[in-house]
């Protein structure tokens, strides 16, 4: 038997969590990059290069970045490396937040259900 008292714990906690997650979501101010970083080696095609026997230059820092519906890739130079990295992370955060929190929602709806179950009479004679 379902314990109603327990159920309402539950969803207290549950609302609880929902909120602190939807308060910071809403508080975010930082800019946001969606896109990945990638460390890759590139050959410059030089006449007597040593890339030219096979040892490429880099690593260098790419970024893959959606743009117009296309994946476009783009040299992240050494100025722009902290700055982006940090848009970057901010823009995963975000969206592991939001996903933790459509996580919390349908478990908060499941929770009303039982509780909603546990309140329900026995069946009528």
């Amino acid at each position: 038997m379902l314990d109603p008292a327990k159920i309402r714990q539950e969803l207290s906690s549950l609302i609880q969590d929902q909120f602190t997650l939807q308060k910071s979501l809403v508080q975010s101010r930082d800019k946001m990059v969606q896109g990945s970083l990638f460390q890759c080696y590139t050959a410059c095609r030089k006449g007597h290069c040593k890339c030219t026997q096979g040892q490429k230059h880099g690593p260098f820092l790419y970024v893959a970045l959606q743009v117009k519906g296309k994946t476009v890739q783009r040299y992240v130079g050494k100025k722009e490396d902290e700055g982006l990295v940090r848009k970057l992370k901010h823009y995963r955060e975000f969206r592991r937040q939001r996903k933790e929190l459509n996580r919390l929602s349908r478990q908060i709806y499941r929770e009303w259900n039982r509780l909603e179950e546990s309140l329900i009479a026995g069946k009528i004679r």
